[in-house]
């Protein structure tokens, strides 16, 4: 018999991860303490340079909450929800948990001091097969985060992942270890977003000392969302890598919470600080932009172009183009010259000025930027600091840089084209051939 306390069995209960309509958790004791644990994960077909993979990604909640009374074990596996009913009926401040076999078959018996509920459950021998052995672990130690902090750069970092139907690599957060610090990363075709914690990588273990991380690589979406859900309302977490394996596992840690989850290799996440640092010395032109105003702009052309976009189209039409995402296509023009920026959704109709201050020489010839205005807006909105600093060079192949005028956040974008305004007839020919009829 293990007797718990009903409010923390019931709390740690809806904390626990979801896997479909019936999901299950373990209830496992441990010492003086009963862990009840979760798993979600994500099953990706990995394409490599010569081969295929399929991955289970698992993502493992443990929540330990106080044993009151204990004089035998429970370790079985059962329905989370009709656990969670029964506790739910149940008007007692302690209930008192045991197993029973009967005819080759396993119950959890729950006691509320008047009644016995029977639960069907799993067969202690075979709760292994349910918790991955690899993924409960525990520590002591590890990098103290602040949790906001970690959630915020989750935040900042998540719009500029993949969100194809298929796998990439490019649908993970990455964590990198770089320069003494941790490092927040999202990657797609188009955009590369890179934020950084300003938490140091290192920290001293009881048992090794000083450890620090170092490499670099992924976690899912879902292990992202976890992390939010789950410690949203900790104050600090710690973080450690281990290695299992031929794979990496991430724990997080705060309080009687641990969530540990498999991390992408560091050899398959690409290297995003080369994606970064190998433009510096292309770019030939840099400013510095007021953030906000820049945002003001991007508004009025997604409103009016969303608008003239209803106008032609059928309501059939309409709906079927809004499902696909069709409004993320919507273009912003960035005209600069000597003495100011004009942006505007094409380059043959009149556009709104900004203030603008270069960064080193001044620019000779006038050149024309234009980029996607959804990836655009959202990269502003997750922007820090007021003004923000933008670097290109006029060269279709290069990348546009937007960043934070503290060098924490950076992003590389894909323009739509850069050129020069003396190739104006090229561009206009280029607008006016992809229009719309």
């Amino acid at each position: 018999m293990v007797k718990v306390k009903t409010t923390s069995l019931k709390n740690a209960l809806e904390q626990s991860l979801l896997t479909g309509d019936y999901s299950k958790v373990s209830l496992v004791t441990s010492d003086n303490v009963l862990k009840i644990g979760s798993v979600n994960y994500e099953i990706y077909d990995e394409k490599y340079a010569h081969s295929d993979y399929r991955n289970i990604y698992e993502n493992y909640l443990s929540i330990s909450i106080d044993i009151v009374e204990k004089d035998s074990v429970v370790e079985t596996v059962v329905l989370r929800d009709d656990l969670l009913n029964i506790l739910s009926s149940v008007k007692s401040e302690c209930v008192s948990l045991s197993m029973q076999e009967e005819k080759y078959k396993y119950y959890l018996i729950i006691n509320d001091g008047k009644t016995n509920y029977r639960l069907p459950a799993q067969d202690p021998d075979l709760v292994k097969f349910f918790v991955d052995k690899r993924l409960i672990q525990d520590i002591e130690d590890g990098i103290k985060i602040k949790t906001k902090n970690l959630i915020d750069a989750i935040d900042r970092v998540m719009y500029a992942t993949h969100n194809g139907n298929y796998f990439l690599i490019l649908k993970t957060i990455g964590i990198i270890f770089k320069d003494n610090t941790i490092f927040i990363a999202g990657k797609s075709e188009n955009l590369t977003a890179v934020y950084n914690l300003k938490t140091r990588n290192s920290f001293r273990s009881k048992k090794y000392g000083i450890v620090k991380l170092n490499g670099r690589g992924g976690i899912t979406k879902t292990a992202a969302q976890t992390i939010k859900k789950v410690f949203g309302s900790t104050k600090t977490i710690l973080f450690d890598i281990v290695n299992e394996g031929e794979y990496k596992i991430a724990i997080f840690k705060s309080g009687n919470t641990v969530l540990t989850t498999k991390i992408v290799k560091e050899d398959v996440y690409p290297n995003v600080f080369d994606n970064i640092n190998s433009l510096d010395d292309k770019y030939t032109i840099q400013a510095k932009l007021p953030k906000n105003d820049i945002i003001d702009v991007l508004k009025s052309i997604i409103l009016i172009e969303t608008e003239n976009k209803k106008s032609y189209l059928s309501k059939e039409v309409l709906a079927s183009i809004l499902k696909s995402e069709y409004v993320d296509h919507i273009d912003a023009c960035f005209f600069f010259s000597n003495n100011r920026l004009t942006i505007k959704p094409s380059i043959i109709v009149k556009g709104k000025d900004v203030n603008i201050e270069y960064i080193g020489n001044a620019i000779e010839d006038e050149c024309i930027v234009k980029l996607d205005a959804i990836n655009l807006m959202k990269t502003l909105n997750n922007i820090h600091t007021d003004e923000i600093i933008m670097k290109f060079s006029p060269d279709d192949e290069k990348h546009v840089y937007i960043g934070s005028t503290d060098n924490r956040y950076s992003v590389v974008m894909k323009p739509k084209y850069v050129k020069y305004a003396k190739e104006l007839t090229k561009a206009v020919w280029s607008e006016s051939k992809n229009a719309i009829p």
